[in-house]
């Protein structure tokens, strides 16, 4: 008999909603860091990236972080049991990420750097 890992529930439209949501500012911040390679008033605070990384760079690591949270969310359990408590790793994951997206975005905004193409 062949043995298949338990399945990790199955993705909803919520859990959709909720990606769309974390690109969408990881997309922004993806942006504005682009903005910032351009302006030498900005450093970045990304110590992956360096404080002065090049457009390069930055879209190699805004490419390949978009596409492993996309990848982390949909292998997560949409239920688990942690220490005697039901929770739904796969919505933490993606509700936390929401929030430092959103408030890296924020920050961004707030010291000048704005969207650009």
């Amino acid at each position: 008999e062949r043995h298949t890992p338990a399945p990790t529930q199955q993705w909803t439209t919520t859990d959709t909603w909720y990606q769309v949501e974390y690109a969408a500012l990881h997309i922004a911040d993806w942006l504005q860091t682009r903005t910032g390679t351009q302006d030498p008033r900005f450093i970045e605070k990304n110590p992956v990236l360096g404080e002065r990384p090049s457009v390069g760079a930055v879209d190699a690591y805004f490419a390949a972080t978009l596409a492993g949270h996309t990848l982390v969310s949909y292998l997560l359990p949409a239920r688990a049991t942690v220490f005697g408590v039901k929770v739904n790793p796969r919505r933490v994951w993606q509700a936390a990420w929401i929030g430092i997206e959103g408030s890296v975005v924020a920050s961004n905004y707030n010291v000048g750097v704005r969207v650009g193409f």
